[in-house]
């Protein structure tokens, strides 16, 4: 008898629970990834959202997932930025926008910032609401624009007040510097320019009474200059042979043998020099000679020798003057009667006796 066989669900359940575990954990983990990467950028896949592109030049700041707003309310984020393959020069963000919107086709996608610290987001900007053919569809493009920082925060009214108080504050304080009971720095400094700028006045006051008193001066002065430049004019010919001339000679004296010129120069110098140590030589003899003169005469001056006395003694000085003109008169008159002194007898004659001569010169003496 055949046993019958029941089959255990259970069992049935237990033998595949780990691959349908698996299988349930994989499904469950991709659904939860594709949700989290949709809410990372932004997106909601329960509603009903819509595809725009705008182009910019430059879309510094602004990352995927950041908010796209439409009157300060969120709509949606930034999908995609890519490159946009017709201008390089150009960057193509994709914008996905949830919910359903009839945006006109003159609608502006506005690349502002989103303040000091949130980075950058899109506005979208456009004046009414469209009907039927005018609203954008999803895909198309539509019109990129860019703001400053300032234009971002600030709308065109807020910038007007806010600069109208600025130029007004500005004016108070501006008026006020240099206020002479002031002791701020500032006011300080702007009165000290108040009395520089015055005498800067007071000395281009006198620089310019300065200058046209002294414009005739200065106008003479230029007339010489001009009389100066005429006669340089004038003298050009002449200038230009003494610049003829000089390259002549610069050139002949390059041509010179100036090795034979050294050679001679050199051979010029050693005998010179040679003469200066010869020079040198009696130089220093004659000095020897002169110290020896100047011991002599020192011994002279101070001693008490012949010669002293000869140069000192008036006495000795006056009895040789008269030796002296006695001696002369002596010559003189053996000159004149030499018979007197000499006598000459061939046959014995008797000498005759001296005769003393008339108007003796001894005897006036």
């Amino acid at each position: 008898m055949a046993c019958p066989i029941f089959i255990n669900s259970r069992n049935i359940i237990d033998y595949m629970s780990k691959e349908v575990k698996l299988g349930i954990l994989t499904i469950i983990t991709a659904v939860l990834i594709f949700f989290a990467l949709n809410f990372i950028k932004g997106n909601n896949i329960f509603s009903e959202s819509m595809i725009l592109k705008a182009k910019y030049s430059n879309v510094a700041g602004l990352d995927v997932s950041s908010p796209v707003y439409l009157n300060g309310f969120k709509v949606g984020a930034v999908n995609s930025i890519a490159l946009n393959p017709e201008n390089i020069t150009e960057m193509i963000v994709v914008m996905r926008i949830e919910g359903s919107y009839k945006l006109p086709k003159s609608t502006r996608a506005v690349f502002r910032s989103d303040g000091l610290v949130s980075g950058n987001a899109i506005a979208l900007k456009f004046d009414q609401i469209c009907s039927g053919a005018d609203c954008v569809e999803n895909g198309d493009f539509i019109q990129g624009e860019k703001l400053g920082m300032l234009n971002s925060m600030f709308s065109d009214e807020e910038i007007d007040e806010v600069s109208g108080k600025l130029k007004d504050s500005a004016k108070d304080v501006i008026n006020n510097i240099g206020d002479p009971n002031s002791q701020a720095s500032i006011d300080v400094t702007a009165r000290e320019m108040t009395t520089t700028m015055q005498n800067m006045t007071l000395l281009t006051e006198q620089t310019n009474r300065l200058l046209r008193n002294s414009s005739r001066g200065i106008q003479k002065t230029v007339d010489n200059l001009a009389m100066i430049t005429e006669n340089v004019a004038a003298s050009n010919a002449q200038i230009t042979n003494m610049l003829t001339n000089l390259e002549k000679l610069t050139r002949e004296l390059s041509e010179v043998q100036f090795a034979d010129v050294t050679g001679k120069a050199s051979k010029t110098l050693v005998e010179a020099e040679k003469s200066m140590q010869n020079l040198t030589s009696t130089l220093a003899t004659a000095d020897k000679t002169f110290s020896s003169l100047n011991q002599t005469l020192d011994k002279v001056n101070n001693g008490d020798g012949s010669l002293n006395k000869l140069l000192t003694d008036k006495t000795l000085y006056t009895n040789l003057e008269s030796t002296s003109k006695q001696l002369s008169l002596l010559l003189q008159d053996m000159r004149l009667n030499p018979k007197r002194y000499v006598s000459l007898s061939v046959f014995g004659k008797k000498q005759d006796n001296y005769v003393s001569p008339e108007d003796d010169p001894a005897l006036k003496n």
